[in-house]
């Protein structure tokens, strides 16, 4: 089974520039996680699935999901900035190998940018959505 969630946190722990710009705090769940939360805004990026087919058959080996980022900073400028490295770390990226069996064939952004306030905390954010595609094979 491929984990799409996983398997790009690995490719955007992989980019400096990313890791500098929010100081590793890359989340992938659908929320920013109690601990951190007293301290925000800051620089941070928080990423799920909302659609797309995650296989749970190993005879099916290709599964695509599009994917909802929240790019925070403690600004609107800062929050573009994370959203700018987000985007150079992901956006039209071609056979990423993540794992000894994993490849993800594409990824390109789908929807958004979006400037807006999360309306329960009014923190600074950047939405936007990529659709990325993995596939299980033997990578050589």
């Amino acid at each position: 089974m491929i984990d799409i969630t996983a398997a790009v946190r690995t490719i955007l722990l992989a980019d400096t520039a990313l890791v500098a710009a929010v100081t590793s705090r890359i989340w992938a769940s659908p929320g920013v996680p109690r601990t951190e939360a007293d301290d925000m805004p800051r620089a941070a990026l928080m990423y799920f699935a909302d659609s797309g087919s995650t296989p749970t058959s190993p005879a099916i080996p290709e599964a695509q999901a599009r994917l909802q980022f929240r790019c925070y900073g403690t600004t609107s400028a800062g929050a573009w900035t994370v959203f700018e490295r987000l985007f150079e770390a992901l956006h039209n990226k071609h056979h990423q190998t993540t794992a000894a069996k994993e490849r993800m064939l594409t990824a390109y952004l789908n929807g958004g940018p979006t400037d807006t306030m999360e309306p329960q905390t009014e923190w600074p954010c950047v939405i936007c959505w990529f659709v990325v595609r993995y596939v299980r094979e033997t990578v050589t």
